[in-house]
Order: structure tokens, then C-alpha cells, then sequence
């Protein structure tokens, strides 16, 4: 029999791993993860978006809230938090994210820990090295919490077989409701509780547990079913929205007939041939993007694949199999729907099937020991690696907005393309920023007291536009890498009055 093994076989770290709980690690490594991620670098599109949100709410209430984004939850958390500690509301939104993003790795981690012993060590250093999970620890995001909240209730719904009372029930439904606010299709995940817990319980008692469990958000579901067919949701309204995610066809069928106008005349001929490509084509997108997530991960994850028995072994986490399933086809409806998928929406793939790369890194460090100490040291690299980057900063858009918002009123005769430097010029980029071609910003071009761009270093034509369009620069803001912001003004014209920073300086 393979001698089992939880880390490294050295005796320092034998008497650390015994001293310390893998679950405590995770949530204390992952902590310090994230802060020095977000540390090192500004706001990303959709953080702005809920800091502005947060924002919208303190200033004025939900109705406020909710023109500027429509599913404010996160945003709402940052704003009362923002009140109760006096700091900006994207401070909030990050410790929040970094509070949910740990406990979440570390729900992982009991999870594994609960359901196999010998990986909870393994699954302690993997979690916080997968490029997947941790390379967006920067970024302001809603799915940390929605995992967090999703963890949790799965966490609550494996002791329930055993343990079935209205205090857990309780516990299972609000986490999951919680987890819904962020991201409402945690709901979907409901189903998977109820159906992994039906099999798992006791015959005797299988129908009262899962009547228990399921009877009150089914009755939930049929009101908000029977709400939307009624037309009670309202048509613009976001929960309206999502039902009508799975009337994806129309569109689907929509994008597949103008794909097929590229087609050469044989194949528009062929009976739904441009829909056979793109609905094949776009659920490829999903093991695609699943596999690219996994950097050096992806060795252990075919290994274990390769085994025999593995179906067996992973049945120990079967709640786990349940809700990769279920998301598998979420992503399936969205995908079809929108033909993309972004990076992040992986995550959960990643988390549900974490101990199919556990049971391979297992096996594969049972076989050959000498690679404990390698796997170590590169886990410690990816995760590092995953927060620090040695790329050029962007820096340069907090020095731009903030420049901007002490010289210039926000107003229409204001040109400013750059998202980033609006929300650090205080600006509402949500309802003003439109960016134009950079031709019809050309015609336009006269009604512009004030042109700011967002150039990137490989923009070569920029010199000649701004020649052409008459405008003269007048403050440069950029990183090593040569993307810039910059200002302009029409030939001629004065500069803004200085600050009195800059008269002092």
C-alpha cells in the first residue's frame, strides 16, 4: 500500500503542520495574499462601477443606487461600512473582498479536510497557488462573497444527513440566499442541496429532510415564477433579466444566421450548419478557459483523470460533483447566449473540482517523494507570483484623474475617454463616458474645451491626429511602458489655473 502523506516529510514542517490547523493557514496566507495585491495596484472597470454605486447609495438611498447599477448588494455593504468607518468606499469594498476570498479558501479547505483527511494540506497550498482562483485577488469583484456564501452553505449541508434540524435549515437557506445577492445564479444551486442530501440521507427519514430543506424556497421559487409570467417583476427589472436568460435560443439563432453570411455558399446551403459550429464552438469555450486557468495544475488534474478507480475516489466529495455539474450548465446557458466567458467565471469550476488535482498531486508525490519539496517551493512561487507583477503600473490613471478633478469642472464641453481617470477625478464615468471613434471625435472636435485621451505605447498615429484636429498638449500622465494619459486643449488656448499644491511647489 502507497504510505499517505498530508506535506513534506521533514520534520520542521511535520511538527508546523501539526501545530498548526491547514484551514487557520489558508485564511491567515490568504489574508496576507490579497492585501498586498490590492496594494499594488488601481480599481479595475467593475469596481469602479460598485465604488460609484456605493456612492450613488450614501448619497442617495436605494432608488439612487440602483440607476447606477442593478444588483447593488456589494455596493450597499461597501457604502454602510464606508458610514460606519469614515473610509472611501472602494477601501471597504477591497477589505471586504479580502475577508470573503479568505474565508472562502479556507471553507475549501474544511470542506476537503471533512471529506478527506489526507488532503487537507495539499488543498491548503494548492488553493492559494492556482493562477484561476488568485490572479484576480486585485480586482474588486462580487464573486468573492457569493463564493464565500456558497461554501458555507455546502459546508452546513454536509453535516445535514446526520444532524437535521430547523437551526442548520435555517443556516443552509439564508447562507445560500446570501450568496444570491451577489451573484443571483447561486440560486441554482439550491436544487444540487436538496438533491445530494435526498440520496445521501437514510431512507427512513429521506422525504421529511428533504421536505424540510426545500419546502419553503420552493414555494419562494413558484411566487417569483409566477410573478414574472405575470409581468409583476418589472420588464427592465434584473431578476426579470435573468429569467430571460433562458430564452437564450433567439439569440443564438440570431448570431448563427448573420455568422453564416461568411460562409461559402455550400455550407449557408447546409441545413443549420453555422449553428452546429457556433453551438459546438462556444461550449468549447468552457474546458478551454477551464484548462488555461489551471497553469501547471493541469499535470496533476490528467494524472488522476488517467487512474483507474478515480470516478470511486472522488465520490468522497460528491456534493462537490453535484454543484460542478449544475454550474457546467449555467456556463452552458451563458455561453450560448453571449459566445465569450470571461476569465473569473471559471472560478467555481475551479473550486468544485479541486480534489481532482488533489487526488493527482497526492498520488503523483506518493510516487515519487522527491518532488515534495519542489512543489512546495513552486505552490509558495505561484502564489506569489499571482499578486506581484512586474509589469508597468497604472498608477497612472489615479495621478490623472486626481490632476483632472482639482483643475477642471466635470461638464459636457469636457472631453475624457478614460473610465479609470474619470472615477479618480471623482467623475461619474457610468453616465458620461462614451468614448467616439477617433474620426468622429475629429468632427466633432470644436465643441471641446478640454480633449483628455488614454493612448497605449503602440499607438502610432496619435501625433498626426492631434495635428490635424489642432489641439496642443499640455500634461503628459504615463507609465514605463509608454500608455499615457493625456491632455489637451485647443491650440492657442491658456492652461488651467494652477492648485495650490502647484503654486506652492
Amino acid at each position: 500500500m502507497k504510505k499517505s502523506i498530508n506535506m513534506p516529510g521533514v520534520d520542521t514542517l511535520h511538527r508546523f503542520t501539526s501545530a498548526v490547523s491547514p484551514v487557520n493557514f489558508t485564511f491567515v496566507a490568504s489574508l496576507a495574499l490579497s492585501t498586498i495585491a490590492v496594494s499594488r495596484d488601481i480599481l479595475d472597470r467593475d469596481g469602479m462601477l460598485y465604488a460609484q454605486t456605493a456612492r450613488a447609495f450614501m448619497d442617495g438611498g436605494m432608488a439612487a443606487a440602483l440607476k447606477v447599477f442593478s444588483w447593488p448588494f456589494l455596493s450597499i455593504l461597501m457604502a454602510l461600512l464606508a458610514k460606519l468607518t469614515g473610509l472611501p468606499p472602494e477601501w471597504c469594498g477591497h477589505a471586504l473582498n479580502i475577508v470573503f476570498m479568505s474565508g472562502a479558501c479556507a471553507l475549501l479547505v474544511a470542506i476537503t479536510q471533512r471529506n478527506d483527511k489526507s488532503l487537507a494540506w495539499l488543498a491548503a497550498i494548492v488553493i492559494l497557488a492556482i493562477p484561476g482562483i488568485n490572479g484576480y485577488r486585485d480586482q474588486l469583484m462580487r464573486e468573492y462573497g457569493c463564493w464565500f456564501f456558497l461554501l458555507l452553505s455546502f459546508r452546513l449541508t454536509l453535516d445535514w444527513p446526520e444532524k437535521p434540524d430547523w437551526p442548520r435549515c435555517l443556516a443552509i437557506q439564508v447562507s445560500l440566499f446570501l450568496a444570491a445577492l451577489f451573484r443571483p445564479e447561486a440560486l441554482a444551486f439550491y436544487l444540487c442541496i436538496v438533491l445530494w442530501q435526498h440520496f445521501q440521507t437514510p431512507s427512513a427519514r429521506r422525504w421529511r429532510n428533504s421536505l424540510m430543506l426545500g419546502a419553503l424556497p420552493s414555494l419562494a421559487l413558484i411566487l417569483l415564477v409566477s410573478a414574472y409570467f405575470m409581468g409583476a417583476l418589472g420588464e427592465s427589472s434584473r431578476l426579470t433579466n435573468e429569467f430571460h436568460r433562458f430564452d437564450f435560443y433567439s439569440g443564438f439563432d440570431t448570431t448563427a444566421r448573420n455568422m453564416s453570411q461568411a460562409f461559402n455558399v455550400y455550407a449557408r446551403e447546409s441545413a443549420k450548419t453555422a449553428h452546429t459550429i457556433l453551438f459546438f464552438g462556444s461550449l468549447a469555450l468552457i474546458p478551454w478557459r477551464y484548462l488555461g486557468t489551471l497553469g501547471p495544475f493541469i499535470i496533476p488534474l490528467i494524472y488522476f483523470l488517467s487512474t483507474p478507480g478515480w470516478r470511486q475516489r472522488y465520490r468522497r466529495h460528491s456534493l462537490l460533483l453535484w454543484a460542478l455539474g449544475a454550474y457546467l450548465l449555467i456556463l452552458a446557458v451563458f455561453v450560448l447566449q453571449q459566445q465569450f466567458i470571461a476569465g473569473r467565471y471559471i472560478g467555481p469550476m475551479i473550486l468544485f473540482s479541486l480534489p481532482l488535482i488533489l487526488y493527482g498531486l497526492h498520488d503523483l508525490l506518493n510516487r515519487w517523494p522527491r518532488l515534495r519539496w519542489p512543489v512546495v517551493t513552486l505552490c509558495a512561487l505561484l502564489a506569489l507570483h499571482n499578486v506581484v507583477s512586474l509589469n508597468p503600473g497604472k498608477q497612472y490613471f489615479r495621478e490623472a484623474g486626481r490632476w483632472l478633478g482639482s483643475q477642471y469642472v466635470e461638464a459636457p464641453n469636457i472631453y475624457l475617454e478614460s473610465s479609470r481617470a474619470a472615477h479618480y477625478a471623482g467623475w461619474k464615468f457610468k453616465e458620461r463616458i462614451s468614448p467616439l471613434p477617433r474620426e468622429e471625435l475629429l468632427k466633432n472636435i470644436g465643441q471641446y474645451e478640454a480633449v483628455i485621451l488614454e493612448v497605449s505605447s503602440g499607438d502610432e498615429n496619435i501625433a498626426s491626429w492631434v495635428a490635424e484636429a489642432g489641439l496642443q498638449e499640455i500634461r503628459r500622465f504615463t507609465n514605463r511602458n509608454g500608455d499615457a494619459v493625456i491632455v489637451y486643449v485647443p491650440a492657442g488656448h491658456s492652461l488651467p489655473p494652477p492648485t495650490a499644491s502647484e503654486k506652492g511647489g
